[in-house]
């Protein structure tokens, strides 16, 4: 499988009044912590400079990081407002005056820039979580996502109908935030050209896997895999063929109008473990975009789910059929149990119950491209729900549901993803380098 290492990325380091063993410093732990990254350093002195300098950033940088030791006024503005994300790092005696005065104004015109003031400025281990985040926003440019839709859906995106807005605009809005190349299959040519193409005895070595691996099997046989067996391997073809980072399926609409013939779940988690492609059901482009993004910042897997609250006991339920049994990040061995199961009273088969991590902090997280939102709430895992309502994995979580419920971002729909980890305060840094309005629902 194609997988995407150290995207080639450039990033520009300015320094203003640093001190030359400190200038040494931060390029010895740049280039030795992040050997994929182009780092091109300038020293400054002056506004004049800082205006040439910024006007001369290549446009295919991801991000900027500014050294500021000296408070000359105005000196940092032309690099601020080229629109580039940027990292301004401000020495507490020297440089807090021009900080004060221009990180303010910066995120007043919603400038994607993240500001620091430090006293000690030696210890450059705090670098890394932002280099990592620009390093995210160059693997989301130039990321691929491939989505397997109907033949009456391609159309209308494709032809751009007037009553489809939100369904054809919503590629070119997430093209436009994150940079992901998106690309539409008929689900008749994947039929044709992968999943027929599939045998039985090449699939059932993977259903016999699965079969062996669950922690139960509940009214399935062996010979019932087989069909998602042949999914997978399908599915694995095209990612390879399209060198595709994500897929996703319109699942329910192409299942229940006889475009194919069994569920995506298991496919899901093997494609998840065996070869970290980012799966998303229900043709679900904004939730792909999301797991791809935590995938590159936090290297963990999402888990796409429709939250559902008690606000007598304080929890949210999410649930939905499929969750990576990977959930604490890709290539982690701590693998969670899976059961293959019916859910929805019965009536859906090939399900995944997966008992998901209980005790553990999660960072959730929805989008609405349109309004440039991006939703996060945190929750703690307690427990997990086996039964065949709904669907078949059901984490049960603590969180501030009467907050979800007041501050709930409707246009980002009734899907969240949950990912293992507190990664609030880090998705709003990287949110405001990709210039992203916040909503903390739980706030």
């Amino acid at each position: 499988m194609p997988q995407a290492g150290v995207v080639h990325v450039r990033v520009q380091v300015f320094f203003i009044g640093a001190p030359k063993g400190f200038i040494d410093e931060v390029r010895n732990h740049l280039e030795s912590s992040f050997p994929g990254v182009s780092f091109n350093y300038s020293t400054l002195s002056n506004t004049n400079e800082a205006s040439a300098s910024a006007s001369q950033i290549p446009n295919d940088t991801v991000g900027v990081i500014v050294f500021n030791f000296w408070s000359i006024p105005g000196i940092v503005r032309p690099i601020l407002t080229r629109g580039i994300p940027t990292l301004l790092v401000s020495e507490t005696y020297g440089g807090s005056g021009e900080f004060l005065m221009e990180y303010s104004r910066a995120l007043r015109a919603n400038l994607p820039v993240y500001g620091i003031v430090l006293r000690d400025t030696s210890n450059l281990g705090y670098l890394d979580r932002y280099v990592r985040m620009f390093l995210t926003i160059g693997r989301l440019r130039d990321s691929k996502i491939v989505a397997i839709v109907g033949p009456d859906e391609l159309n209308l995106m494709r032809l751009e109908y007037p009553l489809s807005v939100d369904l054809y605009s919503l590629s070119s809005y997430l093209q436009s935030i994150f940079g992901v190349k998106i690309t539409l299959i008929d689900v008749r040519e994947f039929n044709e050209r992968y999943y027929g193409k599939v045998s039985d005895v090449d699939a059932r070595p993977i259903a016999e896997r699965w079969f062996k691996g669950a922690e139960r099997v509940v009214d399935h046989t062996l010979d019932d895999l087989i069909k998602p067996a042949k999914l997978y391997l399908a599915l694995r073809r095209l990612v390879e063929d399209y060198k595709a980072d994500a897929v996703t399926i319109d699942d329910i609409v192409l299942y229940n109008s006889g475009f194919l013939d069994t569920w995506p779940c298991l496919p899901f988690m093997e494609l998840t473990l065996r070869d970290r492609v980012v799966s998303a059901c229900e043709g679900d482009l904004v939730s792909a975009t999301l797991m791809l993004m935590m995938k590159y910042y936090a290297n963990v897997p999402g888990f796409i789910n429709d939250p559902a609250i008690d606000m007598g006991k304080g929890e949210v339920v999410y649930f939905h059929c499929y969750a990576p049994i990977n959930a604490k990040g890709f290539g982690s061995g701590e693998l969670s149990p899976y059961v293959i199961t019916p859910a929805h009273g019965g009536s859906k088969k090939l399900s995944i119950h997966v008992r998901l991590p209980v005790n553990e902090a999660v960072t959730v997280l929805g989008l609405s491209p349109e309004e440039r939102i991006l939703t996060i709430h945190t929750a703690k895992t307690v427990d997990n729900e086996y039964s065949l309502r709904a669907c078949a994995t059901k984490l049960v979580a603590k969180a501030n549901v009467e907050a979800l419920a007041r501050n709930w971002v409707w246009r980002a729909g009734w899907h969240r993803v949950v990912f293992y980890g507190d990664w609030r305060n880090d998705v709003k840094v990287l949110a405001r380098f990709l210039k992203l309005n916040v909503i903390e629902e739980d706030a």
